[in-house]
């Protein structure tokens, strides 16, 4: 295994514990005290983790998609920033993560229809399309009104981001060898 793979691995593997941290948040604090925690901050701090790990991905192997990914992570961040300091904050994380799962499965169609081998891994990457963008924007906007609610399905969020990119890297590397 290439140290490119293990650092992938290894990000992936960040992801999915932060968004179980995120998961616990409601356990850890108690419905009371939910109410007092900013899922919008709780956002943001996903964001700048998940970018940062992209960028650096990217610089150990110069991948284009992990600049991508950082960019169009980072742009999403600066909206749900926008977003934290212009409307009420129930709806900065449904919006923000409407954003954010756009930018992402728009990158990976873009991803696909680039493809000079659609057979390369067109299939997986058709199935993470739907997982992140229709089921993740329609439960995006049911989340509206409830912190503890909004706490729990970002983790559930970013716990599936964590997997998919741990899926995706796995089906890569099975295929390349």
């Amino acid at each position: 295994m290439k140290k490119v793979s293990i650092y992938n691995f290894i990000c992936s593997f960040i992801i999915f514990i932060l968004g179980g941290i995120y998961l616990s948040f409601p356990t850890y604090y108690g419905l009371e005290a939910m109410s007092e925690i900013e899922t919008g901050n709780l956002f943001l701090s996903f964001i700048i983790i998940y970018s940062l790990l992209n960028l650096t991905i990217f610089f150990i192997n110069h991948e284009r998609y992990n600049l991508k990914i950082s960019v169009f992570t980072s742009l999403s961040g600066l909206v749900a920033f926008i977003l934290t300091r212009s409307i009420h904050s129930f709806l900065v994380t449904p919006v923000s993560l409407m954003v954010l799962l756009f930018f992402i499965s728009s990158i990976k169609m873009i991803d696909i229809f680039s493809l000079k081998e659609i057979k390369h891994n067109y299939y997986m990457e058709v199935i993470l399309f739907v997982i992140l963008d229709f089921f993740g924007i329609i439960l995006a906007f049911n989340m509206l009104n409830d912190f503890v609610l909004q706490t729990i399905m970002l983790g559930f969020f970013v716990s599936l981001i964590g997997t998919i990119d741990f899926i995706d890297y796995s089906w890569e590397y099975l295929l390349k060898n």
